[in-house]
């Protein structure tokens, strides 16, 4: 008997991109065999675009904020095997759910497993530059591993582009709903504990660029919270893998800090990370620049800062 896949997408007045987003999901082969929208108050007609699929897509509504206890919610309210999380700006395509499900069916130690992304705009049309640029750092990313420690300081995976073992979700009690940003970056480095993490080659969604997307100033306060909560109590891991984790942890507490012009901050991490592993603060420029960061005036460091349109990934 072939797994089950379910579908959870959480929503706060998005109706615009939702129905597209609901549409694509529908149109994956095989269609999945639950689709539940979690509406966190909209106001903007989303349960009327949600119940027009009906009764195909369940419509579950929640006072729950936060995309973590959104996930959580609807996760609860699923029972198959697999579940994918989608996000109601992006949208799925047709191969996903069938390519992600049989790397899951054939490797049984994997917990999740994560597809191609495409990335498109405002204008529905693919940016081939953006698109590019994410399968160069897909390709690193595999290149690096995605075991706990390989995860500390760079993660590149993307919500919509996964699907995951139920099992494993469970395991780990799914997302952490403390957390308002990056619960997932913090959800794959608990998956990586329980399970492997594998990319595959298939295109499995389409990631938007808009003014929706959470800002950079929210990544990162959200990569802080992370980085601080998984710092405090680190798995127990051999001591060479731990000594690497925490010093992740601690550039990305550095770089984190320092794009939101907290020197102090900044400069206290990047020597927290040195004082861990010297040669490889020598080698990271998260670590280098904000460990010198302070010395540049604080009306430059203002013209330096991210773009506004939200981080590329956790």
């Amino acid at each position: 008997m072939s797994p089950t896949v379910a579908v959870v997408i959480p929503t706060l007045d998005r109706a615009q991109t939702l129905r597209r987003c609901i549409e694509s999901t529908l149109a994956c082969d095989p269609t999945p065999d639950e689709l539940i929208v979690v509406d966190c108050g909209s106001k903007d007609g989303t349960r009327e675009v949600v119940e027009s699929f009906a009764p195909r897509v369940r419509w579950l509504s929640s006072d729950r904020r936060s995309p973590a206890a959104a996930r959580n919610l609807g996760f609860s309210a699923t029972t198959a095997d697999y579940v994918m999380f989608t996000d109601s700006d992006d949208e799925s395509l047709p191969e996903k759910s069938a390519a992600l499900a049989a790397h899951l069916s054939e490797h049984r130690r994997c917990a999740m497993v994560h597809g191609a992304i495409e990335v498109f705009g405002t204008d529905d049309k693919m940016d081939p530059i953006w698109t590019r640029r994410l399968k160069m750092a897909i390709a690193d990313a595999r290149e690096r591993g995605t075991s706990y420690p390989a995860l500390a300081n760079t993660c590149t995976m993307y919500t919509s582009a996964t699907m995951m073992r139920r099992s494993s979700v469970d395991a780990i009690g799914g997302y952490d709903e403390g957390l308002a940003t990056y619960e997932d970056w913090d959800l794959y480095l608990r998956l990586s504990l329980v399970g492997s993490l594998d990319y595959v080659d298939t295109p499995s969604a389409r990631y938007r660029i808009w003014e929706g997307n959470v800002s950079w100033a929210e990544t990162a306060q959200g990569a802080i919270e992370v980085a601080t909560k998984h710092l405090a109590s680190l798995p127990d891991l051999p001591s060479h893998e731990a000594r690497i984790a925490r010093f992740g942890f601690l550039a990305r507490l550095a770089a984190s800090n320092h794009s939101l012009l907290r020197a102090h901050e900044a400069r206290s991490a990047a020597l927290r990370a040195a004082t861990t592993a010297p040669l490889r603060s020598l080698m990271s420029h998260q670590v280098r620049r904000a460990a010198i960061g302070w010395l540049i005036p604080r009306s430059i460091r203002t013209e330096r800062r991210a773009p506004s349109h939200g981080s590329m990934a956790p």
